[in-house]
């Protein structure tokens, strides 16, 4: 826990990033008193991959916002707390076109049904993995060059 916490303060002195890092610690902490005899592991893998996420998500916005009051309003908008109609117009116009569709599908079938790289190696680089890994390199290469100024996150540290 106090691992964590020191973490949030090491991305910066504000109230968010200790909120931030005393979630990741506290949800650690919980999960080491549990042990391996924890009442979620019962639980199925795609309930619990859930309850992850949800929780990472909502630790994300206190670390990616601007004040610790930006957060908090954010996440009202998020679970429905608060009445934001101009954002939900733009964020369904912007989510539900077939662009978006078909990245947020493609991304979610590589993430459940893709293979670990990891496992992918093990059996060796064929020919036919070269074929597919040759056109994925120069695509994630053309992908990055194409893109804005992105700045390191970590600059100013």
């Amino acid at each position: 826990m106090t691992v964590m916490l020191l973490g949030g303060l090491w991305h910066g002195a504000q109230w968010k990033f200790v909120i931030w890092g005393g979630i990741h610690g506290c949800m650690l902490a919980f999960e080491r008193m549990l042990g391996k005899e924890s009442p979620y592991r019962f639980l199925p893998r795609a309930f619990r991959v859930m309850i992850t996420f949800t929780i990472i998500l909502i630790t994300w916005v206190f670390f990616r916002a601007d004040s610790l009051r930006e957060a908090l309003r954010y996440l009202g908008y998020m679970f429905g707390l608060k009445k934001a109609w101009h954002t939900s117009l733009l964020l369904g116009s912007i989510i539900y076109t077939p662009y978006h569709l078909i990245i947020m599908f493609t991304c979610a079938a590589v993430t459940w049904f893709g293979k670990q790289s990891w496992d992918f190696a093990q059996s060796g680089i064929t020919p036919l993995k070269l074929t597919m890994l040759i056109p994925l390199f120069i695509l994630t290469l053309a992908t990055l060059f194409t893109q804005g100024f992105n700045p390191f996150l970590y600059f100013q540290f």
